[in-house]
């Protein structure tokens, strides 16, 4: 199973819901056959769940620290924002 193509899939349908603000150009991108999301790594936390963040996207929320989607186990369960975070 590659996690990659399966966090893509999974922000290419959540992001088209309106609580994501996506812009109509942005929304037909989510179309598109050419990766949106890139360079992948993975966060792993003690209880099972991770994230699958993308450091790359042409998206403008993915802007300055990607975006990412979080997992249990080997199912997607929520996007995560990261446009509003702090660096550390």
């Amino acid at each position: 199973m590659n996690f990659a193509e399966v966090a893509a899939d999974y922000l290419r349908q959540q992001l088209r819901e309106p609580q994501f603000g996506l812009p109509h150009s942005e929304l037909v991108e989510l179309d598109a056959t050419e990766s949106l999301f890139g360079e992948p790594e993975a966060v792993i936390w003690a209880d099972g769940t991770w994230l699958l963040r993308f450091a790359e996207s042409r998206l403008e929320m993915a802007d300055p620290f990607g975006i990412g989607v979080l997992f249990a186990g080997t199912t997607p369960y929520a996007v995560e924002d990261l446009s509003g975070a702090e660096p550390v």
